[in-house]
């Protein structure tokens, strides 16, 4: 009987560790380049995943000449048959810092549902709405070695998304090389 319980115990955690193996989970937070970029959307792991149009599904454009300094971090993910689309933005950044995001401030969010991959169920522009609130901190602006990082969370009011009521979008970050 012993022995029974020891092989059963030890095929319960060598299926819980393979099942483990198989579950998306965040990139660590980095400035180095490491080109990753990921978030929780409603307490679910959402990564850059798909391809589309050979676009790919991450994406960095910083231009510290434009409008005072722009930039945009874009991302998509394209799974089950559902596109979900995400861009935050701003104009006037040309450091490291905290910025805010709400329908005031320069900074701003694009989130978007699409199922199949092209037919819109659902958009948001965080500058069209005042139930949006959440913040971009850039922690890593050099155009030296080309390295643009960053966290963010941002929550928004859409009962259209087919996500609940209130999209929160947690743990965000991003590192990428910019062209």
């Amino acid at each position: 009987m012993k022995h029974f319980i020891l092989i059963l115990t030890i095929f319960i955690f060598a299926a819980c560790k393979k099942a483990n193996n198989n579950v998306d989970v965040l990139p660590p937070i980095t400035q180095t380049g490491a080109g990753t970029f990921g978030c929780l959307i409603n307490g679910k792991v959402y990564l850059p995943k798909g391809f589309q149009q050979n676009r790919p599904s991450f994406q960095v454009e910083v231009d510290a000449n434009f409008n005072d300094g722009s930039f945009g971090v874009t991302f998509f993910n394209i799974s089950n048959d559902k596109r979900v689309d995400f861009t935050i933005g701003s104009d006037s950044i040309r450091s490291t810092g905290y910025y805010e995001i709400t329908n005031t401030t320069r900074a701003g969010v694009f989130f978007a549902v699409k199922s199949p991959p092209t037919i819109p169920i659902c958009s948001f522009l965080s500058h069209s709405s005042p139930s949006s609130i959440g913040f971009l901190k850039v922690t890593r602006y050099d155009l030296t070695n080309r390295i643009f990082s960053g966290e963010f969370e941002f929550h928004f009011v859409n009962p259209d998304c087919g996500l609940g009521d209130t999209v929160h979008i947690t743990q965000g970050r991003f590192d990428k090389h910019i062209n």
